[in-house]
């Protein structure tokens, strides 16, 4: 074969292997986009749950402050009541932010104020115990007074 022909042939195996990478790159970028997509969706998803998770936590907390209003301890409820209110405001927080805008938040509290997280642990723990506790406590049932099994007119032995 001549210089000339396998020059040919050179620029048809680069022109092929050329189009392969295209195609490969093109696939390769498709599949990114479809899995990003889908992260997206499950992210979604779990924040929407999350966020469902945290109203049900400030419902139960305005339950336990609620608790605390019935058992006359105003200040313990007033507490309750505005943890309710701001772990109310986390739900909403999640429902409008994206992941990754969520997660920088969550981080820069916990390095500025490690205090204030700890203590919202420990208040919210406390009133997640007291409603718990409150909840769980058997009700006092009326007693009715046994009647006497035996003795006379009772049907039992004369």
């Amino acid at each position: 074969m001549s210089e000339h022909g396998n020059a040919g042939a050179r620029e048809r195996i680069e022109e092929k292997a050329s189009e392969a990478y295209d195609a490969v790159r093109e696939r390769t970028h498709g599949l990114v986009d479809d899995i990003r997509e889908q992260a997206e969706t499950i992210a979604a998803r779990q924040k929407a749950m999350i966020a469902d998770r945290i109203d049900g936590t400030a419902a139960a907390i305005r339950k336990a402050a609620e608790e605390f209003d019935a058992q006359q301890q105003p200040v313990m409820a007033g507490y309750a009541e505005d943890i309710a209110t701001a772990v109310g405001s986390v739900s909403k927080a999640v429902r409008n932010r994206e992941v990754s805008e969520i997660a920088e938040d969550v981080e820069d509290l916990a390095r500025q104020h490690p205090g204030l997280c700890l203590a919202g642990c420990v208040l919210l723990g406390f009133a997640a115990a007291r409603f718990l506790r409150a909840v769980a406590e058997p009700r006092p049932r009326s007693r009715v007074a046994a009647a006497p099994s035996s003795g006379p007119g009772m049907g039992g032995p004369v």
